[in-house]
């Protein structure tokens, strides 16, 4: 008899502390607008305080339609996984035995033959030169027919980003690597920089596999 996977539950200390979090931010906010309307302080004032109640009622907003933090055991090990927007489907690793799960109202082991539609497993940049898999004839990363070419794929630190969109001076951190592709698969590698932390994303999780094998 199958056992049914545990469903995931709402983590109520993190929720809880997210909405006194967000309720405090509109209480400053309608605060700071009150205050600029009684004593005229600046504009900038009433600015900051309208910000704040938006940020505010925005993140509540977002709660309400994510469902908030919540945990579930690992299908692997056990361990406690948490995660945000339990409403939302999710595959994620364990940080504890490295069983990759996925589900949105119970977590459960992701099989072997899983192709998301985006590139959700996710292994460290190897420090040394990349191997794919197919050797000399690498294969496409989806899919796994003979690769026609190598794509150029690159990523960029979010946070290098967002300083460049605020400073002319910061250093926006871009790597690049070339992938593999057949002629239809074009999305079947990612990466992603997250400042010194470089890791590349697949589709599919047979390919993850076999590339972590190969990469040691």
């Amino acid at each position: 008899m199958n056992v049914p996977a545990p469903a995931i539950q709402n983590d109520a200390n993190k929720n809880r502390m997210m909405l006194i979090y967000l309720a405090t931010l509109c209480a400053v906010g309608i605060g700071l607008v009150a205050a600029n309307a009684a004593f005229e302080v600046g504009g900038w004032v009433y600015g900051l305080g309208g910000f704040l109640v938006v940020a505010g009622l925005g993140g509540l907003a977002g709660m309400n339609k994510g469902g908030g933090f919540g945990v579930a055991p690992c299908p692997g090990c056990g361990a406690e996984l948490s995660f945000q927007l339990t409403n939302q489907f999710r595959t994620m690793e364990c940080n504890c035995c490295g069983t990759w799960s996925e589900g949105n109202e119970t977590m459960t082991t992701v099989p072997d033959d899983r192709v998301a539609d985006h590139c959700a497993f996710t292994v460290n940049m190897p420090d040394e030169c990349v191997r794919w898999p197919g050797g000399d004839r690498p294969v496409c990363p989806v899919c796994h027919d003979p690769a026609v070419r190598m794509d150029k794929i690159e990523g960029c630190d979010a946070l290098g980003t967002t300083a460049a969109l605020l400073s002319p001076i910061a250093v926006q951190r871009v790597r690049s690597i070339e992938a593999p592709r057949c002629a239809q698969h074009t999305d079947g590698v990612a990466l992603f920089v997250a400042g010194s932390k470089v890791t590349l994303g697949f589709r599919s999780r047979a390919y993850h596999l076999e590339f972590c094998q190969l990469n040691g």
